[in-house]
């Protein structure tokens, strides 16, 4: 995942920042225990928002205390004392997408300096992935074949921003729908997850947009380009309808707690880095 799901933390309530980063220091620590102290750096924001979902779903509240931070000792930290299975989870996800981006970058990457890098950081990641891959099998084959798809449409020009946006979305319709046993309740958590990856592909194709051009990559909104005159009116207009589904989907979501947090992230976060993407797009003629 790309690092785009946060909340407006200047909007949070003092203890929903302290749950939230009390959420992130516990995934930091939960990854580096059940998958290796390396695997801490492909903890993020989409990791946190998933057990956030996953947390708010509970019967129990997040339990937080204070703690001496897993990396600088000198550092205090508040950490979950609950939920560890679910936590592990989380991680598990983001160290399976982060996977799969690197082997990506690195067949993408024209910089030979670069493509050393990424296979640096494939090798760190490679043994965590292993171990994963055998305690999710499942999940590891639907990431696995959707980024397939994913891979054959993006070597395809005329593909359109919906096919090239679909396999992301359902990778997240599918990890949000096991967070429920319900077929209600499941079908919405899976509509939600599909347009909440479907926003992540996009609002990601946007923040690369002009690098694209510049390396001559695949990006779905090159092509659009050439048939809107104001691209970035254009982009705004899509990643606005992916939003609004995404609000009518959250809005029929069933939540134990951590509400304020969710929507803050939602309602709010979303939207501000979606503006903050679409002021730095750069167009060419």
């Amino acid at each position: 995942m790309f690092g785009y799901i946060k909340p407006v933390e200047d909007e949070l309530l003092v203890k929903e920042l302290r749950i939230y980063k009390g959420i992130y220091c516990s995934l930091c620590r939960t990854i580096g225990k059940h998958f290796g102290v390396f695997s801490r750096i492909f903890l993020g924001y989409e990791c946190t928002f998933l057990s956030i979902i996953a947390l708010s779903r509970k019967k129990t509240m997040v339990k937080i205390k204070s703690g001496k931070c897993v990396v600088n000792w000198s550092k205090k930290c508040n950490f979950c004392t609950n939920f560890e299975e679910d936590l592990k989870f989380s991680g598990a996800v983001s160290i399976l997408l982060a996977y799969y981006k690197i082997i990506d970058d690195v067949k993408d990457s024209k910089n030979i300096i670069k493509k050393i890098r990424y296979k640096i950081i494939l090798c760190i990641v490679k043994f965590s992935y292993k171990k994963i891959a055998k305690i999710y099998p499942k999940l590891n084959l639907v990431i696995k074949k959707q980024l397939k798809k994913q891979e054959k449409l993006e070597n395809n020009e005329k593909a359109t921003i919906d096919e090239s946006s679909e396999p992301s979305a359902k990778i997240l319709s599918h990890i949000f729908g096991l967070f429920s046993s319900d077929n209600k309740d499941k079908r919405i958590l899976e509509q939600f997850g599909f347009f909440v990856g479907k926003w992540i592909y996009l609002v990601d194709a946007v923040d690369d947009f002009s690098a694209d051009i510049k390396n001559k990559n695949f990006n779905p909104f090159i092509i659009s380009q050439m048939r809107n005159k104001n691209i970035k009116k254009y982009a705004n207009e899509i990643l606005n309808q992916v939003l609004y589904q995404i609000f009518l989907s959250y809005n029929l979501l069933e939540t134990k707690n951590l509400n304020g947090l969710l929507n803050n992230i939602v309602k709010l976060g979303l939207k501000k880095v979606q503006h903050k993407v679409l002021d730095k797009m750069t167009t060419c003629a």
